[in-house]
């Protein structure tokens, strides 16, 4: 397998789900009531991840991200198969249309880099 994410500080453990992995996820929202808690990424500066997905036959797809940042700002790149943009991301939770479409036949990678700040990643959507 190939390398999925980079951290600056590996000696860190993520507190929910993957708990020996240093990717950090974190609670987004947890409620007593309810018997499943939302989990997210979370990315500092300098860090990123990558996600592979298989393609049976779309030439392109619809794909959002939904994060907002820790601070006042942050800014993230989005890379699609080695075609990349930059987004602004603010500190309200925001539903980000990516521009990148063009998908590949068979294995596709997307890979989300914090240049600035800390972000955290609730979903990625890609569909049509």
């Amino acid at each position: 397998y190939g390398v999925s994410y980079s951290v600056t500080d590996t000696s860190l453990r993520a507190a929910v789900y993957r708990v020996n992995e240093p990717v950090q996820i974190a609670l987004i929202e947890h409620r007593e009531d309810y018997h499943l808690s939302q989990q997210g990424v979370v990315l500092k500066e300098d860090e990123w991840v990558r996600y592979s997905f298989g393609n049976t036959g779309l030439p392109s797809a619809k794909i959002v991200l939904k994060a907002k940042s820790t601070g006042d700002n942050a800014t993230i790149d989005v890379s699609l198969n080695g075609d990349s943009e930059s987004l602004n991301v603010g500190n309200d939770w925001q539903e980000l249309p990516i521009s990148l479409s063009k998908l590949a036949a068979g294995e596709n990678a997307l890979k989300l880099a914090v240049t600035s700040g800390e972000i955290w990643v609730d979903w990625i959507s890609v569909g049509e």
